[in-house]
């Protein structure tokens, strides 16, 4: 019978920081509005445009924005 092959384990992940705020309902424009002003690569937000659904705004590669809409 040949040897089991063990893997390698790998290092879980390290979660660094934890940080809790209030999702305001806004529109995705406003969203990415707000994204821009705070200089970061992404906002979640509640869509008013969408039963205030949870989203999130982000920046893509190509420089132009997208959308990850919640069910």
């Amino acid at each position: 019978m040949p040897p089991e092959e063990t893997l390698p384990e790998e290092d879980p992940l390290d979660i660094v920081r934890k940080k809790h705020f209030t999702l305001n309902s806004m529109t995705a424009e406003e969203a990415a509005l707000q994204m821009d002003l705070l200089g970061h690569k992404f906002f979640a937000f509640r869509n008013s445009e969408a039963n205030d659904a949870v989203c999130i705004v982000y920046v893509r590669t190509d420089g132009d924005y997208g959308i990850i809409e919640t069910e």
